[in-house]
């Protein structure tokens, strides 16, 4: 038997939780989820209504904008554990050009949104992409698929 994952965004991305609820709404809503959904939706469940794109692009931009004042390992604990090949093998070419120029891996997971412009890419890029590395771990579950 299956156990249906009942972990929220909001799990393994804390500044939702620490964030008015209105500035978060205004990066995360969307008709196809409740309001709030980010600590009550299963984070699968989400994924599977939005997508894995569409998630790590709006907490990108609520990161730039909102939290640049944070660490990336504040954003998303998961960075702390997570590891990694240094050549970061799939990523695209302008975000691991950014990352290497940044110092690589270690560093990026302590610099802080702000820290994130390079001529390579935006901040905005790069989060997204460390989002798409953690997140894209997670199964999606389809939409029309029910609870297990």
């Amino acid at each position: 038997m299956e156990v249906e994952s009942s972990i929220c965004l909001s799990d393994l991305v804390p500044a939702l939780r620490w964030s008015r609820p209105q500035q978060v709404a205004e990066a995360l809503g969307d008709p196809r989820l409740p309001a709030g959904w980010w600590h009550s939706v299963p984070l699968p469940k989400a994924l599977g209504m939005t997508g894995l794109d569409w998630i790590c692009e709006r907490l990108a931009r609520l990161a730039a904008s909102r939290w640049d004042h944070l660490p990336l390992s504040d954003l998303l604990p998961a960075l702390t554990v997570h590891h990694i090949d240094p050549a970061l093998p799939g990523w695209p070419d302008a975000t691991r050009t950014a990352i290497t120029g940044l110092g690589g891996w270690q560093r990026l997971r302590r610099l802080s949104p702000s820290d994130l412009g390079t001529p390579s890419a935006t901040p905005e890029v790069v989060i997204g992409s460390v989002f798409r590395e953690i997140l894209g771990r997670i199964p999606a579950q389809a939409a029309d698929a029910p609870a297990a």
